[in-house]
């Protein structure tokens, strides 16, 4: 086989690979996500917390902001931190109630119904 050749398969090699990473990372999230909001049970969540994280990266500074809830299934509570855009961050004060979303065998995989992000 000729230079050519092997470049062309590890450019497809490459290709496919890049294709499966970003189909796992960016996309599987949201088929899990729907999931959950398809086959989850509907139980009744807390805001408890607010977090704010200063974040410096080469385009300045901004904040990342967080919503800590809590949740209870068959007698157990859990509790999630979920980062979310800063305009969901101001409309859901501590306390709210919140509508959660989770599966009946593995409560902690959860969806907030009222928020995605």
């Amino acid at each position: 086989m000729t230079y050519h050749s092997f470049l062309q398969i590890g450019i497809y090699i490459i290709l496919i690979v890049g294709f499966a990473f970003v189909g796992m990372v960016l996309i599987k999230p949201f088929f899990v996500r729907k999931h959950i909001l398809q086959k989850g049970v509907l139980v009744e969540g807390c805001i408890i917390e607010h977090r704010r994280r200063l974040v410096v990266d080469k385009a300045g500074w901004h904040h990342d902001h967080y919503l800590t809830y809590s949740y209870e299934y068959q007698g157990t509570s859990y509790t999630l931190e979920k980062f979310v855009s800063e305009g969901t961050y101001q409309a859901y004060p501590d306390g709210t109630k919140i509508s959660v979303r989770c599966m009946p065998d593995d409560p902690t995989k959860v969806a907030a119904v009222d928020f995605y992000f």
